[in-house]
C-alpha cells in the first residue's frame, strides 16, 4: 500500500496518484541494493630515503696567548714596567698564532697590544720626570742629605760620654766653669779661674743619643718635652741628630757663698742639647730647662779670656 503523504489514504502499490485527493504518490523505493564496486588497491611506493643533515661545523678555538697578553697589559696598568713589555710580546704572538690557525681572540690581542704600548710610554714618561724631579731635589737638597749623613757617621764613632765626663767646661761669654770630678761629682764656679768663693756643688748624670731622648721624654715628663718635640729640634739644623743628642744633669747639694752653704735643699738642673765637632774645636751647645736660656760651653783648652 502506498500512503499519501497529503490527506492519509492508503492507495495501491501500482497507483502513481492519490485516489483521495489526486496528489502525484512519491516512487517506490527499491529494497534491492545496488551491488558497490571494491575500491581500486593502491599500491604505496615507499618514497627514497632522504640523506641525513650534515653536521655543524665544529667552532674555532679561541688563542690563549691573546687572552694572556689582554689579561697582562691589565694588570701592568697600575704597575707600569716590564708586565707592560710581556704583555706587549704575549699579545703580538696571540694575533699571529690567532691569524696562522684561524683562531678567535683577535680583539684581545690587539686590546692588549694597545694597553701594552700605552702603559710603557707612561712608564718612560714617570722614569723622565723622575729623573729630572731627583737633579732638582739633589741640588736643593743633596748637600744637607750628605750632610746629615756624614754628621751621624762623624758622631758614631764618638764615645761622647767619656769625651764630657774627661773635660773642664767653660761657659762663653759668662766665663762659669764648669768640673766633672771623680765619684759622678762636679763644681760649677761662678768664675774661670776663681775656684774658691762661689761655686755649686753635687752629683752629675750624662745621657746621649737614644738615651738622652728617652730620659728627657720619660723621665723629665714635668718639663714637658716630648719625644717628637725633640725630633723636630734635631730635624732643624743639619749639625745636630740623635748620636750627638745629650742631656746633662746637675743635681745640686749646696751653693757655697765665700765657704757658707746657702742652698736649703737639693735643686736639679738639667741641661739637654748637642755635642758638636767642628775641625779640632768642639762645644756643648745646650738650653738650661729650668731657666729655659741657651748656653754654650767650650772645653778649657778652647777658652780665650
Amino acid at each position: 500500500m502506498r500512503k499519501c503523504s497529503n490527506c492519509g489514504f492508503d492507495n495501491d502499490d501500482s497507483s502513481k496518484f492519490c485516489v483521495g485527493c489526486g496528489a502525484v504518490l512519491p516512487e517506490a523505493v527499491s529494497t534491492v541494493a545496488t551491488p558497490v564496486a571494491p575500491a581500486p588497491q593502491v599500491k604505496v611506493e615507499a618514497a627514497p630515503s632522504q640523506p641525513a643533515a650534515p653536521r655543524a661545523a665544529a667552532t674555532s678555538k679561541t688563542s690563549g696567548l691573546c687572552i694572556a697578553g689582554f689579561v697582562v697589559s691589565i694588570i701592568s696598568i697600575p704597575l707600569i714596567g716590564i708586565p707592560a713589555i710581556i704583555g706587549l710580546i704575549l699579545s703580538i704572538c696571540g694575533l699571529g698564532a690567532a691569524n696562522k690557525k684561524n683562531l678567535k681572540g683577535k680583539g684581545f690581542a690587539i686590546a692588549g697590544i694597545i694597553i701594552s704600548i700605552l702603559t710603557g710610554l707612561l712608564f718612560i714618561l714617570v722614569v723622565v720626570l723622575t729623573a729630572l724631579g731627583m737633579n732638582e731635589f739633589f741640588d736643593e737638597y743633596g748637600e744637607d742629605i750628605v750632610r746629615e749623613v756624614e754628621t751621624r757617621s762623624e758622631y758614631e764613632d764618638l764615645n761622647i760620654k767619656k769625651i764630657i765626663k774627661n773635660e773642664n767646661w767653660v761657659l762663653e761669654r759668662q766665663g762659669s766653669y764648669l768640673v766633672f770630678e771623680s765619684g759622678n761629682r762636679f763644681r760649677y764656679y761662678e768664675t774661670y779661674g776663681d775656684d774658691d768663693s762661689s761655686y755649686y756643688e753635687g752629683t752629675y748624670e750624662i745621657y746621649v743619643g737614644r738615651d738622652a731622648i728617652e730620659y728627657v721624654s720619660e723621665d723629665l715628663e714635668e718639663y714637658g718635652v716630648t719625644e717628637e718635640e725633640i725630633e723636630e729640634l734635631l730635624a732643624a739644623d743639619k749639625d745636630y741628630c740623635e748620636e750627638n743628642f745629650v742631656c746633662i744633669v746637675l743635681n745640686n747639694e749646696s751653693c757655697m757663698v765665700d765657704g757658707v752653704n746657702t742652698l736649703d735643699e737639693e735643686v736639679m738642673t738639667p741641661y739637654i742639647g748637642n755635642y758638636l765637632v767642628d775641625g779640632d774645636e768642639s762645644g756643648l751647645d745646650l738650653t738650661n730647662m729650668n731657666q729655659a736660656t741657651h748656653v754654650y760651653f767650650v772645653p778649657e783648652d778652647q777658652y780665650d779670656d
